[in-house]
């Protein structure tokens, strides 16, 4: 049953960060053709609502025509900005489930490298990232050097930059490794005071 509640979880995550990102490219393609496409659908628009509605006789005409220019390029960009940002929540929470599930199951064999050097005893910080949290950006991050580790699951493996946050103790930024995109992208929080993320070697998990 947990299985089929999984497999539920990640398809809808996948077909609504599939129908945001249609609606995203549609609204901001990619490439060159957005400097054409985005000028030519927002002066279409402005003069579709020009043409079919009788402006004010008592307001300067030129006034009217930027209002409604205003209108349609803050509605146009609204819906871009809108689609962008809930794509992103949406292919977050994805990644998140699809760790989680990945992670879960006692029967892979799992190891974990912190900057490269593998760790004996990180059962509780393997476990920890199966509970990413998506925080909504609260704290601020350390700009120092970031701390990657890369957990082997089986033939998998799952890449992570962490970075410590500067107002939650013993909390972590979560950067993970998004093969399709070849770069880190933030997906959540941590909390652990696992010895081997601490510079001042903190005492590790008990």
């Amino acid at each position: 049953m947990t299985d089929f509640f999984n497999d539920v979880s990640l398809f809808t995550y996948s077909t609504l960060y599939h129908i945001l990102d249609g609606i995203n490219s549609l609204f901001f393609p990619d490439g060159w053709i957005k400097f054409i496409t985005i000028p030519l659908v927002i002066l279409s628009l402005s003069y579709y609502f020009i043409t079919s509605y009788e402006l004010d006789k008592e307001e300067s005409y030129l006034t009217q025509l930027l209002q409604v220019f205003i209108m349609v390029f803050a509605l146009y960009f609204g819906i871009a900005g809108w689609s962008l940002w809930m794509k992103e929540l949406a292919l977050g929470a994805y990644d998140r489930k699809k760790i989680a599930v990945e992670l879960e199951n006692p029967l892979t064999k799992k190891a974990i490298t912190i900057n490269g050097e593998f760790q004996n005893n990180a059962v509780k910080l393997i476990n920890c990232f199966r509970n990413i949290r998506d925080t909504s950006h609260q704290g601020s991050y350390y700009w120092g050097e970031k701390i990657n580790i890369e957990i082997k699951v089986d033939k998998n493996v799952l890449k992570f930059q962490l970075q410590e946050d500067n107002k939650l103790l013993n909390n972590y930024w979560v950067f993970y490794f998004r093969e399709e995109q070849n770069k880190y992208e933030y997906i959540g929080h941590i909390k652990t005071n696992y010895a081997g993320l601490s510079v001042d070697g903190a005492e590790e998990e008990k």
